[in-house]
């Protein structure tokens, strides 16, 4: 439980990036796909909660931490692809080759942690 303060201290705004942008067109994806979208809502913003962490991340954060938010996300990116993989809904589809590149991206920032 924290103290209150004598004043309001404003949370600093998180800005979207690359990792952000990119999740919310998965999930964009996901929603147009009935057969599933229901079933996935709370690990789409799950994601799209994570991606905007991990793309305001302090890099004066100690590197574990760091990776330990990066981890999350791949994970809960994998999972929606395993949702989707496993329902048949999206076989060949957009939104499978949308979910492949996002969980086979070597270029990822978090890699080199």
């Amino acid at each position: 439980m924290s103290a209150a303060t004598l004043f309001a201290v404003p949370e600093p705004a998180l800005n979207p990036g690359t990792l952000y942008e990119e999740t919310l067109k998965t999930v964009d994806l996901i929603k147009e796909t009935p057969e599933i979208a229901r079933s996935l809502g709370g690990l789409c913003a799950l994601a799209l909660k994570l991606a905007l962490e991990a793309d305001n991340l302090d890099m004066n954060e100690k590197a574990y931490a760091r990776v330990k938010v990066y981890d999350s996300l791949a994970a809960v990116l994998d999972k929606l692809y395993q949702a989707v993989d496993t329902s048949g809904a999206a076989s060949g589809s957009q939104l499978a080759a949308v979910l492949d590149l996002v969980i086979n991206d070597t270029a990822d920032p978090g890699n080199d942690l």
